[in-house]
């Protein structure tokens, strides 16, 4: 297992512990720790509990894709497994565990140099409250010795963002399964076959050794077409799982060669403008943007909208879960910034008066972004640097520089949506 599969594994096992007991994953980032925190005041302000597991499966096809940006690298890292979510009132549960095959991915960033790695662990920070120092590592869930909660920078490695998906093939190792299945199946009736033809020539008093070929011939023969027949059969099923899984996430999303020409164009859109451009990368943000915004109090001033769309019915979202696609619409010069307009298909659970509303959503979303602008993979909204007066605030709440009053306009360092409006699958 490499250091970055440790750290996913890590993370999503801590996610039960937050949800639970309200502990903090050790390696989220400022931005996913924010994130958890606004869900979490979501679900306590509607009397929620939430649960999120990720069952371990036989063939985890655990992989990672490297995008490189200046000194920092992100992982792209999953796994599949079998994700399971469930809200609960106390009086009624609505759980999420349609396939057995889910997707969880990872977005984990990290230092290229190591010794910059452990610099950023033993810098020292001092609390503002009671002023104890020590090294940063220690500060991470706040003072040791006040517990005082303040932001510091982010420490790496740590998981910026997450999210999962069904997926809508038959597991990888199904052919195999199903031969070994076959396989039990034959054996079985193989001897069950044989014991019977013996004891039938038993019965008319057949020599020893007639009897004993013909057992063996007669169990092979049946245990062989027994296989075969079973094997068939499997491989029919899983033919028509794997018809059934691509025909709904058709009409539920794109088929797979409509999520990859999208992600293509996607790509070739924006790419003239920013080289480093992973659309991996661009897909995580527009999923995390949207949580956040769906989860804000006041979106009025949230800095990663900017648009004027009635987002009232936000206000009742629990819980957003990806369905695994976004569709791409096409990309345009507005000045001297990028638009470019997408659909993500979601799977939303709402609460509203003492009621759980389930529903496949699209949501049509415009982001923008100066032109010229290459945001590194380690940048974050929740700490920016105010340019007329060099304080650092968290520009997620607010849209100005509380200390001069300067205005920040996120589409200036990061995407920013500036539409977004909901569709009824």
């Amino acid at each position: 297992m490499t250091i970055n599969e440790k750290l996913r594994n890590d993370f999503l096992d801590e996610l039960g512990d937050f949800y639970s007991k309200g502990v903090m994953p050790s390696k989220a980032s400022v931005n996913m720790r924010h994130a958890l925190t606004e869900h979490q005041k979501r679900l306590a302000k509607k009397g929620l509990s939430f649960s999120e597991r990720f069952d371990h499966v036989i063939d985890e096809r655990s992989s990672a894709i490297p995008h490189e940006s200046g000194g920092f690298v992100m992982y792209n890292s999953h796994k599949h497994c079998n994700a399971i979510t469930a809200l609960t009132d106390s009086v009624r549960t609505i759980k999420c565990d349609e396939a057995s095959d889910d997707v969880v991915y990872c977005h984990i960033i990290d230092r290229k140099d190591p010794a910059a790695r452990v610099q950023d662990e033993e810098r020292v920070i001092q609390c503002p409250n009671c002023g104890n120092s020590g090294a940063a590592k220690l500060f991470v869930d706040g003072c040791p010795s006040c517990g005082t909660k303040f932001q510091i920078n982010d420490m790496y490695p740590c998981v910026s963002s997450y999210y999962t998906m069904p997926w809508p093939m038959p597991k990888q190792n199904s052919v195999e399964e199903g031969m070994h299945v076959a396989a039990i199946i034959g054996v079985v009736v193989g001897i069950l076959i044989g014991v019977l033809v013996a004891v039938l020539m038993i019965k008319d008093q057949k020599s020893e050794i007639l009897i004993g070929l013909v057992t063996i011939v007669a169990a092979l023969l049946g245990g062989w077409a027994t296989f075969l027949i079973s094997f068939l059969i499997s491989n029919a099923v899983i033919s028509a799982k794997a018809v059934t899984g691509l025909a709904k996430m058709t009409l539920n999303t794109l088929d797979l060669a409509g999520a990859q020409k999208s992600k293509r164009n996607t790509e070739a859109a924006v790419t003239p403008y920013d080289p480093n451009f992973a659309f991996d990368v661009f897909e995580g943000k527009i999923i995390s943007s949207i949580r956040t915004i769906a989860y804000s109090d006041d979106r009025s001033r949230c800095s990663l909208y900017a648009g004027s769309d009635d987002l009232s019915f936000m206000d009742d979202l629990v819980n957003i879960r990806y369905r695994g696609a976004c569709g791409f619409h096409g990309a345009a010069l507005v000045g001297n910034f990028l638009q470019v307009a997408m659909t993500v298909y979601l799977d939303n659970i709402y609460y509203r008066n003492g009621e759980f509303f389930r529903a496949k959503e699209n949501f049509n979303v415009v982001l923008s972004r100066r032109a010229d602008v290459r945001t590194p993979v380690e940048f974050t909204a929740y700490s920016v640097n105010c340019p007329r007066c060099a304080g650092t605030y968290d520009s997620i709440l607010s849209r100005q520089c509380p200390y001069c009053g300067n205005n920040f306009v996120m589409a200036t360092h990061d995407w920013m949506i500036v539409q977004l409006t909901r569709q009824r699958a």
